[in-house]
């Protein structure tokens, strides 16, 4: 059946008695038909513009080189040819990305257009380039370096159990990274990078996976975690009252008010021994006693290591004489 017979077909459905429903179905079906003779006949035409985007792909030496943002993907052209040629090219058919070779990428950051117009032309025929919309294509493309970054522990996050205190230096494992990434960023970047672990209660030595902070966009390394390592003692709490040493006293005349004082101090345990009297001892040298008053200020000896938060019931001795 041929178009005219079609279009007979249908006058005489709408003429024949029909519901109100039917002819408008009819009516529908004419106007269907007749734009789509319309649209078939239009694209026959020959003399059409229009914009389409035309795709690039971007080949240069991945390994050496790194793109920062985003690189241009297809380029916006107005055209001119058939109405089925226009209507393929619309849609993508028949464009093959066009390839733009980049032997230096890092030496330029653009490329005109118009150096492009030979290649796109050819792609594109039998349509006609009109003129290049895009002058330019815009392009950071920066050489991809290492740096080696020394880490550091900043501890304002880690605390201990009440009884217990570092008893070693921070050790990470490894100690440093290396970063990888664009050349630009790369030097922005500092020598250190400080650590901030987040450990509470601490009342055992320590062997923890510690995360790297967020790096910048486009930044590579070579792991994503190191172990932090330290060690801690528990300390013992220790209140005693000591005899006070007088030394360089002219002469047995001269006597304190008070012989012993009161000492508070904390101890870690592996130094701790029941029997030595000799962990904590105070003097008073009378050769630096105030005469105003007769106060000598005491000093305080540790016999031992781990010693520490040392108090006593009072700072000076008064002495008097018989």
């Amino acid at each position: 059946m041929n178009a005219e017979e079609l279009i007979e077909r249908l006058k005489k459905s709408f003429h024949a008695p029909s519901t109100k429903d039917e002819k408008f179905k009819v009516v529908l079906v004419c106007i269907v038909i007749s734009t789509t003779f319309w649209f078939f006949n239009a694209l026959n035409q020959e003399d059409y513009s229009t914009q389409i985007n035309y795709p690039i792909e971007w080949t240069f030496d991945q390994t050496k080189y790194q793109v920062v943002g985003e690189l241009p993907a297809r380029i916006p052209i107005e055209v001119n040819g058939g109405g089925w040629d226009l209507m393929a090219r619309s849609f993508g058919f028949n464009m093959p990305p066009l390839q733009i070779v980049l032997l230096n990428p890092e030496q330029k950051k653009s490329m005109l257009t118009s150096k492009l117009r030979g290649d796109l032309s050819r792609n594109l025929d039998p349509v006609s380039i009109t003129y290049i919309i895009k002058d330019s294509l815009i392009f950071d493309i920066q050489e991809r370096v290492n740096k080696v970054i020394k880490l550091q522990v900043d501890d304002r996050k880690v605390s201990m159990d009440s009884d217990y205190k570092r008893s070693s230096s921070y050790m990470l494992e490894p100690d440093s990274i290396v970063v990888t990434g664009p050349s630009s960023i790369i030097a922005e970047m500092s020598d250190t990078m400080q650590l901030v672990p987040e450990l509470s209660d601490i009342d055992s030595d320590v062997n923890e996976e510690i995360p790297l902070p967020v790096l910048p966009d486009y930044i590579d390394v070579n792991l994503s975690q190191v172990n932090l390592i330290f060690e801690v003692i528990r300390y013992i709490a220790i209140s005693e009252e000591i005899n006070v040493e007088l030394l360089n006293l002219p002469d047995s005349l001269w006597t304190p008010t008070v012989s012993d004082i009161l000492v508070n101090y904390s101890i870690g345990e592996t130094e701790f021994d029941a029997t030595d009297s000799t962990r904590i001892r105070l003097v008073a040298d009378f050769n630096r006693m105030v005469w105003a008053d007769s106060t000598i200020a005491m000093e305080i000896i540790t016999g031992r290591p781990l010693i520490e938060e040392v108090s006593l019931s009072q700072d000076s001795l008064k002495l008097f004489r018989k």
